[in-house]
């Protein structure tokens, strides 16, 4: 017999790009990406201007949470390049995972994209440096 945890294990291998946009969590109550949502007071102009993109791969409040992470990450920059570990652009993205994107790691779409079938992959924000607040 094959458990849901199994089974959805072997989804995720099988089916590494995931269908956009995608909500894997349900919004929180009075949580949502309306008027910037919980994190709107700490968001800079540049960092909000992306959200557009960031709601073409995450929706209810796991866009807000992405917005955050994105803003810890990169500060809303997209050709950032940490000289240490080598992540870069907007959600600083890891060198170990550019061969599983579909454009440079400094695309912002290719980014964003990646950033949502990693946090789909592992269940949440485990592979990002930067997480959001409770």
């Amino acid at each position: 017999m094959v458990t849901a945890a199994a089974f959805i294990l072997a989804v995720t291998l099988a089916c590494p790009t995931w269908p956009e946009p995608v909500c894997p969590l349900e919004p929180a109550p009075g949580a949502g990406a309306t008027a910037g949502g919980p994190y709107a007071d700490t968001l800079t102009a540049t960092e909000e201007a992306w959200r557009p993109l960031v709601a073409e791969y995450f929706c209810g409040h796991a866009e807000d949470e992405a917005m955050h992470v994105m803003a810890c990450e990169s500060n809303g920059d997209a050709d950032v390049v940490n000289p240490l570990s080598g992540t870069t652009g907007l959600m600083q993205i890891h060198p170990m995972h550019f061969d599983e994107m579909d454009g440079p790691p400094t695309d912002p779409e290719s980014n964003v994209e990646h950033a949502r079938d990693l946090y789909v992959r592992a269940g949440g924000w485990f592979d990002f440096h930067c997480r959001p607040v409770p």
